[in-house]
């Protein structure tokens, strides 16, 4: 039979389609085009194919003044620079210029084109619409449709374009001899080194002492001079470029060895791949380690392969993987919540929440071990401690599977061939083994257990863990090892169960609130301070007892947010008491578990500064503690608090320790003597030389005395004759809202009727 663990992560398929469609169609339209190009210009530093020195750019300067105005040239200017250009001697040129737009406007040029000796061709502007040209004309025009990216640059080059029902080669196809008639693109290589391309300015070829064996032969492209903005389009790895240097670079493309454009696709199925993996439950976690080393593989690829001529584009497929990296790591990282979510913190045991979490039902017995005494062997353990007690309780279990833990001392387990004889044999031995002692550091810790069984296998198991947890606890009220399932003992567990799950939600919506007992300055009669309760009214049970649910809720780690609510709450009322009396001080109750805490003392000074209230007028009571007394670091941190001003309150002393040396140990303001010893005061005059004998020495160690439990004229009368300082109890009031006390302070009749009694 199988145990049980945190639920499973949800399936990822579709964000997985979505994300492999969307990355698909990024790659298909060039998306990450700016990241290729990155690797592009690092393929491009890393490799130096050799310029053609066949070609040479012929640039015309701006020192003729044929050149008109705008972006084209003349007519005659361009018919007696292409008659000129077939004078040299030279294999083939291309004015790249857009210069013709028609041969109407162009008469003489059109006839320069039609010569049958003619080598030179001349770039068509963009919008020109040819009827019927003669093959003359049409043999030495070539096309100008260069796309210019968002990025500033061509990509590709092509074979040529349609101009109406006429096909013209690009310049690229003219000087590099390279036809195509389906007219394809292909993607530039812009590795070759701009710098080395020879260059001619058409004033030095047309000197008179002009060696013109310097061009016989050559391809020549003929451009305006490159200056300023003349440079309009991006190389990547070489700069700013001119379209001479574009239109060369595409030639000596074509030239070396058209490449090889493999596209989107080989990094896309990658991609895929990985991702797919990543999403995996199966290999998600191994993975997501390699997820770095997929990411270079696709920095690397594009380099790799441009090396040998295969251009491809794998942008798209790093967003991919990243994109996916992202998604696998929020799903590890809440699979990791889960997992805390469903094992203990200290024991690291699987939590009783994977059974309550599974739904169905199981046939083996569910079985509850609780530890009866767990708060008391647990009290002065450190965490590590805790945890180490936990396991060797669970260890020493007769369970015949994992066993889950809860969060006050419950064990369960889920029993597999019940045997009601057997068990209660395993159940005693392992009480008597448990009793004798848990060894832990230097401690010995005597375990008390109780068992309880629960067999009703068509309930759900979050009801049946309940249910053997009652079994358990009501064995343990009547001094039995184990008992089968009982309804009362359940109803005490669904009821603890229920405080601890409302308590959240009652400090939202302020069941939970503040009340305030006076305390009596017994030398001046008036109210000077007021210890601060905490009541909870529920909107169905009523009024829950603070000892009950306080203590619950230091059980099940709930102290933290039912204190930071009582010290928010407490400290806004002191400022308002504070506006009627300035000297108005509040005593708040401290867990013991709290003191040595770094995020409780940050709590305190947050509070401080929000409300705009003194330490000095906040005294903290923490009931006296054998933790307190053994712990150097909680006596520190009782140290700490002082010294930034805060009071210290040992309360409840006589109930417990009451030793001198618990007084001399703790470094408290006040001693607050418990109800127990006020209580006998008036007839038992024993008691009278203890309270006379603690206050004197408290007194005389610099502390403050408060008496608890004043419920009568009398008492307080022989508290004023031992000098004590403050007194608290029914007689002086009983503990009211915060408008009720400031109502008092505010009463000066009522503040002297206190006084007078």
């Amino acid at each position: 039979m199988q145990d049980y663990g945190p639920p499973a992560a949800p399936r990822r398929a579709r964000t997985f389609v979505i994300a492999a469609l969307f990355f698909g169609f990024a790659g298909l339209v060039n998306l990450f085009s700016p990241l290729d190009l990155v690797f592009n210009g690092i393929s491009n530093g890393l490799r130096s194919p050799a310029v053609d020195d066949r070609f040479i750019i012929l640039e015309v300067n701006d020192g003729f003044e044929h050149v008109a105005a705008g972006d084209t040239w003349s007519d005659m200017f361009t018919s007696e620079l292409v008659s000129f250009l077939n004078t040299l001697d030279v294999e083939s040129a291309v004015i790249v210029e857009p210069v013709f737009t028609s041969t109407s406007q162009f008469p003489l040029l059109t006839r320069a084109l039609e010569q049958p000796t003619n080598t030179v061709s001349v770039s068509a502007a963009p919008n020109l619409k040819l009827e019927s040209p003669s093959e003359g004309l049409r043999d030495h025009l070539t096309s100008s449709n260069y796309f210019k990216r968002y990025w500033g640059g061509v990509e590709f080059g092509s074979f040529g374009a349609e101009y109406g029902d006429v096909f013209l080669q690009s310049p690229e196809s003219k000087l590099s001899d390279k036809t195509d008639n389906i007219g394809p693109s292909f993607e530039i290589d812009y590795a070759f080194d701009v710098e080395a391309f020879q260059r001619l300015d058409l004033s030095t070829v047309l000197a008179p002492d002009f060696d013109a064996a310097l061009v016989r032969g050559k391809r020549l492209v003929v451009a305006q001079a490159s200056q300023g903005d003349n440079h309009p389009y991006l190389m990547p790895s070489q700069g700013n470029g001119s379209l001479a240097e574009v239109i060369l670079m595409a030639a000596m493309t074509l030239g070396e060895e058209r490449p090889l454009n493999a596209g989107f696709l080989p990094a896309w199925l990658f991609s895929v791949g990985v991702v797919g993996l990543m999403l995996s439950r199966r290999f998600g976690s191994m993975a997501l380690r390699w997820a770095p080393v997929a990411l270079a593989c696709m920095i690397v690829f594009p380099i790799v392969m441009d090396m040998f001529s295969i251009r491809t584009s794998s942008g798209h497929a790093i967003g991919m993987i990243s994109f996916g990296t992202l998604i696998a790591w929020m799903r590890l990282k809440k699979r990791e919540t889960a997992n805390k979510a469903f094992t203990h913190n200290l024991s690291h045991l699987p939590s009783a929440q994977c059974l309550s979490a599974h739904v169905g039902q199981d046939q083996r017995v569910m079985v509850a071990a609780v530890v009866t005494n767990y708060a008391a062997i647990s009290t002065g353990l450190t965490p590590e401690q805790e945890g180490i007690t936990a396991n060797t309780i669970a260890n020493a279990l007769p369970s015949s599977g994992a066993v889950y833990q809860g969060d006050l001392g419950q064990f369960y387990w889920l029993q597999t061939d019940f045997d009601e004889a057997a068990m209660e044999d395993l159940f005693e031995a392992t009480a008597n083994q448990l009793n004798k002692g848990v060894i832990v550091g230097e401690r010995t810790l005597i375990v008390q257990v109780a068992f309880g069984v629960e067999r009703i296998a068509s309930a759900s198991l979050a009801s049946r863990l309940k249910t053997a947890e009652s079994a358990a606890q009501a064995a343990a009220r009547q001094r039995k090892t184990y008992k089968l399932h009982d309804q009362d003992a359940q109803d005490a567990l669904l009821w603890q169960s229920r405080v601890l799950f409302e308590m959240d939600e009652a400090l939202r919506n302020r069941e939970i609130y503040i009340a305030l007992q006076p305390q009596l300055n017994i030398r001046s009669g008036r109210i000077s301070s007021a210890e601060v309760l905490v009541r909870w009214i529920h909107p169905e049970m009523g009024v829950i007892s603070p000892a009950e649910f306080v203590q619950m809720a230091e059980r099940g780690k709930r102290i933290d947010q039912l204190t930071q609510y009582v010290i928010q709450s407490s400290f806004q009322f002191l400022r308002d008491a504070q506006k009627i009396d300035p000297g108005f001080n509040i005593a708040v109750n401290i867990s013991p578990s709290l003191i040595g805490s770094a995020e409780f003392e940050f709590m305190l000074h947050a509070a401080l500064r929000v409300y705009g209230v003194k330490a000095s007028s906040i005294m903290l009571e923490i009931t006296e503690n054998e933790q307190l007394l053994n712990n150097s670091g909680a006596q520190d941190a009782m140290g700490r608090l002082r010294d930034a001003g805060f009071g210290i309150s040992i309360d409840d002393y006589g109930a417990g320790l009451s030793t001198l040396t618990y007084l001399l140990k703790v470094p408290a303001n006040e001693v607050k003597l418990d109800r127990t010893l006020i209580s006998t005061l008036r007839y038992n005059e024993r008691s009278q030389l203890l309270i006379q004998s603690t206050i004197s020495v408290a007194q005389s160690l610099g502390m403050h005395v408060v008496a608890e439990g004043v419920e009568d004229p009398d008492t307080l009368a022989i508290l004023r004759t031992l000098e004590c300082n403050l007194a608290q109890g029914y007689f002086i009031g009983q503990p009211v809202g915060a408008e009720e006390i400031l109502s008092i302070l505010e009463s000066s009749s009522s503040v002297q009727a206190v006084a007078q009694a």
